[in-house]
């Protein structure tokens, strides 16, 4: 029995196990589904505040609904990357599940460090991003490789491009009070599960709330690896209580790759029996005349430029600057020479051709090939830059051999079986560059599993210009073990080996794009640098569209991929062709280069500059338009003016305080007709109050009764006000939607007790909005999805001005759309569906009628906010000079008689207060500034 199995890590229990442990599950997995739909309800609700202040930015979900990516237009800035990684980790940390003092500068690198380089470019010496780590901790302990990592564009203004996290939400969970640690019962459980393990390393304490697709409560744990000297090695957590196995990880990365290369050095990609031997350089190899030593260049030269006494020994050992070769069954081919300076010393390794020195020499050439394409595409790549003595192992006989080869994290190794059992020796081309790119997978933060063998392949495939890995494997030598060159779709959840084909055909036929683009040979440049620097930005095991997010990022040289990016057409078509689509562009994009107001002031203009930008395709010029709705009335066409092409003004008209203007854009293009802004316009539309101000009426997040009551003609499921606890398996919401605690949904009781037979209706209490231009806005659930009749009910948002003698409908949800549960934000302005009044009162409906169906329903976060419509204008100041004299009263004459300008506001000019700005008015400042008349406005009612 497994309880858990990812990407080959697995948790073995015996049959006397078995009852506990399925109990055990059931309960945990109601508490999981209670635990992430809370969490993914607080990140959406942060997210929608990101989105207010970044309206462009988008979102990658995981399959649990946690937000793993934010990408799209930057959003974010600062002075510096670290600046602006450090406003986003303040302000945003939320929509990624966490909170911003949880998140301290400290990466998984090797060591440690907080920024990393991105996309170096050789020509210029400068990176084009740098890429800030925050990792989680909580007390002073660690989250379980938990951690974002901020992308910002090295540019003016630093903008952030992209968010990769693995953060997790740790709620409430605290550390402080942590007992003891319990290593000796986690030791004999791993003990019992895998006895060859002799060895183990020390515990470290860390907090568990899960890994890439485990979801988990925050718990107390220790992380600690058991191994032998079998190859085998094994990471545990456990909890640091109980002792209790949470989670298990095969740290040996080994390859069922088979292969060999033969000769002085193999050629080409596949296995000895394929492949002819030619000379090959050894760069950065180490020479040696006694205690001096040198380090050959690429091409293998070196140059001794001390004084020897003639003649001297020259010694070439297997070894190199970067690389340290191993034989298991031996010792290494060490060569010497005695020369006669100034006579050169040249060494032929392998000159006999034989397997076990021809893996010597195979193995150090192609490491060394693997990671000069790694630092040519990022010179700071972690621990990669500044490795050296990276030990590789040939001829091995044991652990998985033969027919194997791997890395071990442990040591951080490369392991490379002997010919035997009819497989062939396993150090050669493509079997290496697989192994290492798991080495650079481990030395960028991201876990293995299917990534980690697909990302092996596309090492192999970036060097090679060659679909297969591990040609001849099978003793074909056409036939590959595994071929890039395939159709594999996304979701993949088969065997690693197999899915990990996903991402290596994504990157071979993005490659086949960018060769028809580039044929000249820059297209494997430009495939590496995506590639290579894409790892840095992996989280988890799994291969997913995220990866696409990341390689347009990477490719962008705006800021905002919603417009396309250098090679977008590439991209898309190669990772398009399995399913690993990119996110969808518009044939326009509009820009406003000054904002969208929210409130504007009263009876004034208010001019926006609009931009329409070619996307996908082709804006006609002059087709910018505009259409205005004045509260609530039908939508008209207002004013767009062209002041260049595709770029416009567009004017707000003056309106009376209070109003509501809604308003949307559109343009045509040649493509696909007529493009609105936003693109389901006028269902919605883009709005701004009239108003001088703004302040909250009344809000109400439930933690205490304000006076809202319930009716109800159902026999069950009645409306009722606490934490919810229900547990969310029957489409009820497991927590309330703004964090407070508490909310109200329909029958607070765990199991069956959703509406029946009837409607139940809540109530708000009576709200006075006399002369107020409020908007009422709340959060609600609302599910029907389940039971012998989906689908069919309705919730519906009715408001009454006359407290409950009448009412108005303003909403329904349901039957089908936002029916299957989760918090929505939503609201309506008062006065576009009534009058308000000292007697307002809203309710909610949820209803179970017809046939039969589970209905559950919840409100929480209701709020009222009230524009103001403050008088900023002196009455009788006709002209504006703050002063009430005699040149209001020749202001006010010119305009009646002579079309000179009104007054702004026209009200300042109505002095007499009766509704008119006319004759009477300069009479009344007159009689005011000269016969001791009543003051302006003092009559008004």
């Amino acid at each position: 029995m497994e309880l858990l199995n990812v990407t080959g890590v697995g948790v073995r229990t015996r049959p006397a196990a078995m009852i506990g442990i399925l109990l055990c599950t059931v309960l945990l997995l109601g508490a999981l589904s209670d635990l992430s739909a809370a969490s993914n309800a607080r990140a959406e609700a942060a997210f929608r505040l990101l989105q207010s202040d970044y309206p462009a930015v988008n979102a990658y979900r995981s399959d649990e609904g946690r937000i793993t990516r934010i990408y799209g237009r930057a959003f974010g800035s600062g002075s510096s990357p670290e600046d602006a990684a450090e406003e986003f980790r303040v302000a945003y940390s939320a929509v990624l599940g966490a909170e911003a003092s949880d998140l301290l500068p400290v990466s998984r690198l090797a060591d440690g460090r907080h920024t990393q380089p991105v996309m170096y470019n050789s020509q210029t010496g400068e990176s084009k991003f740098t890429l800030v780590y925050y990792s989680q901790f909580r007390d002073g302990l660690p989250v379980f490789r938990a951690d974002v990592r901020l992308l910002v564009r090295n540019e003016p203004g630093y903008p952030v491009v992209l968010a990769a996290s693995a953060l997790r939400d740790l709620g409430d969970f605290s550390a402080a009070n942590r007992s003891g640690i319990n290593i000796g019962t986690s030791r004999n459980i791993v003990s019992i599960e895998h006895p060859t393990l002799t060895e183990f390393t020390e515990p470290k304490e860390v907090i568990w709330a899960g890994y890439d697709d485990i979801n988990s409560e925050p718990i107390h744990a220790i992380v600690f690896e058991g191994f032998n000297d079998n190859s085998e090695r094994w990471l545990f957590v456990a909890d640091a209580g109980t002792g209790e196995i949470l989670y298990q990880e095969d740290r040996i990365i080994f390859e069922d790759v088979p292969g060999n290369v033969s000769g002085l050095a193999t050629e080409g990609s596949g296995a000895e029996h394929c492949e002819d031997e030619i000379l090959m350089a050894m760069p950065y190899a180490e020479v040696n005349i006694g205690a001096s030593q040198k380090y050959t260049d690429i091409y293998g030269d070196f140059l001794f430029k001390e004084i020897f006494a003639s003649p001297v020994t020259v010694e070439s050992p297997m070894t190199g600057e970067f690389f340290t070769i191993f034989n298991y069954l031996g010792s290494v081919e060490d060569m010497t020479q005695i020369v006669t300076p100034p006579d050169p010393a040249n060494f032929t390794h392998n000159a006999s051709n034989t397997e076990y020195i021809r893996s010597q020499v195979n193995a150090y050439i192609q490491s060394n090939v693997v990671r000069d394409l790694t630092l040519q595409h990022n010179s700071f790549y972690p621990a990669v830059s500044t490795q050296t003595g990276f030990p590789v192992y040939v001829n091995r006989n044991d652990g998985y051999c033969p027919g194997n080869a791997w890395y071990d994290p442990g040591d951080e190794s490369l392991n490379f079986c002997a010919t035997g059992s009819g497989y062939p020796n396993t150090a050669w081309s493509t079997v290496i560059h697989h192994e290492y790119g798991h080495h650079l997978v481990n030395m960028a933060g991201s876990g293995q599993g299917q990534y980690g063998e697909g990302l092996g392949d596309v090492m192999g495939l970036l060097i090679t210009d060659e679909s297969g890995t591990g040609f001849g494997f099978f003793g074909d030598c056409a036939t590959p073990l595994r071929d890039a060159n395939n159709t594999k779709q996304y979701p993949c959840g088969g065997e690693i080996h197999d899915c990990g084909q996903l991402l290596s055909g994504c990157v071979w036929d993005t490659r086949n794009e960018l060769m028809v683009t580039y044929p000249g040979g820059e297209y494997q440049d430009t495939l590496a640098n995506l590639a290579i620097n894409s790892i840095l930005l992996h989280t988890g095991n799994m291969i997913t569209p995220q990866i696409t997010i990341d390689w347009l990022t990477l490719d962008d040289d705006d800021a905002n991929i919603d417009n396309g990016t250098p090679h977008r057409e590439e991209i898309c078509a190669g990772f398009g062709a399995h399913n690993m689509d990119c996110p969808a562009l518009a044939y326009v994009s509009f820009e406003y280069p000054s904002g969208q107001p929210e409130i504007v002031n009263p009876n004034q203009t208010e001019t926006i500059p609009v931009n329409v930008n070619a996307v996908a395709g082709t804006p006609i010029q002059g087709t910018g338009a505009m259409f205005i709705s004045v509260d609530g009335g039908l939508f008209l066409p207002g004013v767009m003016d062209e002041v260049s092409p595709n770029q416009y003004e567009v004017v707000l008209p003056a309106t009376d305080c209070g109003s509501i203007i809604s308003w949307y854009v559109t343009a045509e293009t040649l493509e696909g007709g007529t493009v609105s802004d936003p693109p389901d316009a006028p269902a919605s539309s883009f709005s701004a109050v009239v108003a001088t101000g703004s302040d909250v009426f009344f809000e109400d997040n439930f933690q205490t009764n304000q006076g809202w009551t319930v009716s109800s003609s159902a026999v069950d499921g009645q409306w009722q006000r606490g934490d919810p606890v229900g547990g969310g398996d029957r489409g009820d919401p497991a927590n309330d939607y703004d964090g407070s605690g508490m909310c109200y949904v329909t029958d607070n009781t765990d199991g069956n007790s959703d509406v029946d037979d009837g409607s139940t209706t809540l109530y708000s209490p009576i709200l006075n909005l006399e002369g107020i231009n409020a908007r009422i806005s709340y959060a609600r659930w609302y599910s029907n999805n389940m039971g012998d009749s989906p689908y069919a009910d309705e919730m519906t948002i009715d408001v009454s001005s006359d407290g409950g003698g009448s009412w108005t409908n303003v909403e329904i949800v349901g039957p089908v759309d936002e029916a299957s549960g989760g918090w929505y934000e939503s609201g309506f302005w008062v006065n576009a569906y009534v009058t308000p009044t000292t007697n307002m009162q809203v309710r909610f409906v949820a209803s179970d009628l017809g046939a039969g169906s589970i209905v559950e329903a919840g409100l929480d976060a209701f709020g009222v906010v009230a524009y103001t419509c403050e008088i900023t204008y002196i009455c009788g100041d006709a002209d504006g000079s703050t002063a009430i004299d005699i040149d209001d009263a020749v202001y006010l004459i010119q305009y009646i008689f002579a079309s000179g300008s009104p007054p702004d506001p026209l009200e300042s000019g109505d002095a007499d207060c009766s509704g008119a700005v006319d004759i009477d008015d300069a009479v009344f400042l007159i009689a005011y500034i000269f016969a001791q008349g009543p003051e302006p406005c003092s009559t008004c009612p």
